[in-house]
Order: structure tokens, then C-alpha cells, then sequence
């Protein structure tokens, strides 16, 4: 699955016997916020497969002291999509598997996006980080997909939803954070708009299927390949 650092869970026994299990965690505000900029005012969504319409899961936020660690009972293994809302951030859609025991992501892996952070992060790849906020304000799909490691190339991405199916365009940074368009090779971040709906990312031999609304932003990242 996409979010690799989702998959790790703790190796203890869940105290309740329904056969769930907890899974918990920070979600912040963006990849670059300080610790004391945990999402404490909005909503995570956890929506296991087969995405049926009434089975969306809401996170609670257990503890007064603890602002911004979420928590949800769930399907121990299963896939799900994550969709993180608040007044600060667009919507944000993560995937990933529960673990099979009671667990916490890992500090740092579940975050929404805002607007400004989207600018940070295109202005260098492409000098118009506007052009790419303006996806999500016309009701488009925004994914923004980020390889694990170097197996996960330009050439083996396609990007399909209702609008079709295309590769999209990619981005490599170096050291010191230059980036250069490629069409082929590794790759740093790829980029594009989808329509609405079901939108599946596909690389190598796998695939994440997702489900986004207009104006959210697919956070495809983690994306892996062979060992």
C-alpha cells in the first residue's frame, strides 16, 4: 500500500474483544509544522474498503491533554482512506492498511495540506505554484505523489480517474534543491489534476485506488518498489 509509514503498528492486544483494533496517532497541519501545530480543530475520516456509503469512520480525540492524537476502531489489516478536513486546510486524502494489532502511525505521517504549503512546494519545480492551488479551487483533483525510493521511475506512473488515464508530468530535486522536469528515470514528485470520484494511482506492478471529492488533495506518497 502507499503509506508505509501508516503500516507500523505496536505489538500489544486490544482490549476490547469485537474483534477491532485501535489505531491512533498525531495528524498536523502540514509536513513542516512544529509539534505545536497538531490538527487540534478539525476532522479524520477513516473509510475502510470497499468504501461502502455508510461506513466511514469518525477519529475521536481521546485525551484533553493531547490535542491533535486521533484515535479509531477499525478492521485489523484492512485498506482504508484517510481524509483529513479542517478550516486551515484543504481536504486531504491519505491511504493505507490498519495493522493487525493495535498500533499508532508513526509522529508525523498523516497531515493536511494548505494552500500556501502547496505554493511552497511547486514554486521551485515550476515557478507557478499558483497555477496548482487554482487545480483544487476549480473543484479539480489535486494529486501530489512522492516515491519511497529510486525503483519507483517517471516512465512507470499513470495517473486514471473519470477524465481517463495519462502519465503525469515529474520533477527531480537535487542536493541543494534544484529541480528539472523528467519524463523517465527517478524521480522526486510527480503532480496532477483529476477529475472527481475515483481516482487510482499505479506504478510498477501496484496500484492505490482512491475516492476524493472536488477540491481535495491525494497525498500519493511512500510510493514503493521492488526490494
Amino acid at each position: 500500500m502507499v503509506v508505509v509509514a501508516l503500516l507500523l503498528g505496536c505489538d500489544s492486544v486490544a482490549e476490547d474483544d469485537d474483534g477491532l483494533v485501535s489505531w491512533a496517532g498525531y495528524v498536523y497541519m502540514d509536513v513542516n509544522a512544529p509539534g505545536e501545530e497538531r490538527l487540534a480543530e478539525g476532522n479524520v475520516t477513516f473509510w475502510p474498503a470497499p468504501f461502502l456509503a455508510d461506513a466511514q469512520l469518525a477519529a475521536e480525540q481521546p485525551y484533553e491533554d493531547y490535542a491533535g492524537y486521533y484515535e479509531v476502531r477499525v478492521e485489523p489489516a484492512g485498506s482504508t482512506l484517510v481524509r483529513i478536513t479542517s478550516e486551515l486546510t484543504r481536504p486531504t486524502v491519505w491511504a493505507g492498511d490498519a495493522p493487525q494489532v493495535d498500533g499508532n502511525w508513526l509522529s508525523g505521517a498523516l497531515f493536511g495540506v494548505t494552500d500556501v504549503w502547496i505554493e511552497d512546494l511547486f514554486d521551485p519545480l515550476m515557478g507557478d505554484g499558483d497555477a496548482w492551488v487554482d487545480v483544487a479551487r476549480r473543484d479539480e483533483v489535486l494529486v501530489i505523489g512522492r516515491p519511497l525510493n529510486d525503483a519507483v521511475e517517471c516512465q512507470h506512473i499513470t495517473i486514471a480517474a473519470a477524465d481517463g488515464e495519462h502519465r503525469p508530468p515529474c520533477w527531480l530535486e537535487d542536493d541543494e534543491g534544484v529541480a528539472v522536469v523528467v519524463t523517465s528515470g527517478p524521480i522526486s514528485w510527480f503532480a496532477s489534476s483529476a477529475a472527481p470520484g475515483e481516482v487510482v494511482v499505479s506504478w510498477l506492478d501496484a496500484s492505490e485506488a482512491y475516492q476524493a471529492d472536488g477540491g481535495d488533495v491525494i497525498m500519493a506518497w511512500y510510493l514503493t518498489g521492488p526490494s
